[in-house]
């Protein structure tokens, strides 16, 4: 027995995966941005989606901010406020069943 490869369900599968984690980009970028905190708003509004590997099945949600990672997990003068992490942990689920769905 031998298995071929069928091009047309790679794109359909890949098209959807591809659908899918855009979908769950936005959803963590929106949880995100709702759980960070804010002083000038500088942190919350540098939050986006980067989708340079898109093509490879992956998408980062982050920020460029220098502070950021002060901010996530805290330094020896201020607690952490783990912002992403809480992001993540309450949207994993939703996040796992859209590809539950697809598959």
């Amino acid at each position: 027995m031998s298995f071929k490869p069928n091009p047309k369900l790679n794109n359909i599968l890949k098209n959807a995966f591809t659908k899918s984690l855009k979908d769950s980009g936005n959803i963590l970028e929106d949880a995100v941005k709702s759980n960070a905190p804010v002083d000038t708003g500088t942190l919350k509004n540098s939050i986006e989606i980067d989708e340079g590997d898109i093509k490879n099945l992956e998408i980062r949600v982050g920020t460029d901010v220098p502070y950021a990672a002060a901010v996530e997990f805290g330094t020896y003068k201020q607690t952490a406020n783990p912002f992403m992490r809480k992001s993540l942990a309450g949207k994993k689920s939703k996040i796992m069943s859209q590809f539950k769905d697809i598959i």
